[in-house]
């Protein structure tokens, strides 16, 4: 199915101390990678065998960036990633193109391929699921095959990363409805780790990459503090355990308290 799909990492210029890691991982871990790769920046360029840079210019807004980096692919799909995403263990080729192949059959939109929460059964297939249109981060940036004319249109001028996951979730948790088909996978096809958290390098991350004897710039950025390791560990257990109005409760009364900093918004 080459041809269809290309890989966009998307990414900005100060983000440049993550790339390589990134593609060191992914080179590691998908060695049989058939798709072209992009890497999204703004000006900035980079070099690793195999990867083609398409820069956005002048930083704007993350969305306007993504337009003008879609501009620069000529597939019709793109399976996207963060340049924080740390591809942690061996790729299926073939789960990526089963995948590809029953998108480009069934002219599907989204197909997420990470973190899945499962919704109805989609048109009989195994193991791939309708995403819940009131599920919280029905829209998001994880890792997904995606028509780019679809992904465009969501990517609306001025929008966050944040903006892009929650204001259009909430667009689709009013209607009930997708602007098109969206699925997603009953298990992961990359198991990830983040590599940055905040701006701020995810401890473990680093290590796991040491490990492997990658090596990791960690000039340009602070680690997180343990107190942060712990306020994420609670808060990611806490998406999981507690109901969404429990949630927002519990984050009014953090952030009355002095929490404020600690959320991406105050709603």
């Amino acid at each position: 199915m080459t041809g269809h799909l290309a890989i966009l990492v998307i990414s900005c210029d100060n983000y440049h101390d993550v790339w390589k890691p990134f593609f060191d991982l992914l080179t590691k871990f998908w060695p049989d990678c058939p798709y072209p790769v992009y890497l999204g920046t703004n000006e900035k360029d980079f070099s690793y065998p195999g990867v083609r840079v398409v820069k956005a210019g002048k930083d704007s807004s993350w969305a306007e960036n993504v337009r003008k980096h879609l501009d620069q692919i000529e597939e019709e799909y793109v399976l996207t990633f963060l340049e924080d995403f740390y591809i942690a263990r061996t790729v299926d080729t073939s789960l990526v193109e089963n995948a590809l192949a029953l998108t480009i059959r069934d002219k599907i939109d989204t197909f997420s391929m990470i973190l899945p929460k499962k919704g109805l059964p989609y048109n009989g297939e195994r193991n791939v699921f309708h995403i819940d249109p009131k599920m919280e981060y029905c829209l998001n940036t994880s890792i997904a095959i995606r028509k780019k004319k679809v992904f465009f249109d969501l990517l609306k001028p001025g929008y966050s990363a944040w903006d892009f996951e929650v204001k259009n979730s909430a667009e689709v948790n009013r209607t009930g409805t997708f602007p098109g088909i969206f699925v997603t996978s009953g298990e992961d096809y990359f198991h990830c780790l983040n590599g940055i958290w905040r701006r701020k390098w995810v401890p473990g991350s680093v290590r796991f990459c040491e490990r492997l004897g990658i090596a990791v710039d960690t000039s340009h950025r602070p680690f997180m503090s343990w107190n942060d390791t712990v306020w994420e560990y609670f808060k990611r257990n806490g998406r999981q355990l507690l109901p969404v109005s429990l949630r927002k409760m519990l984050k009014r009364l953090l952030i009355k308290i002095g929490f404020s900093r600690k959320f991406v918004s105050q709603n």
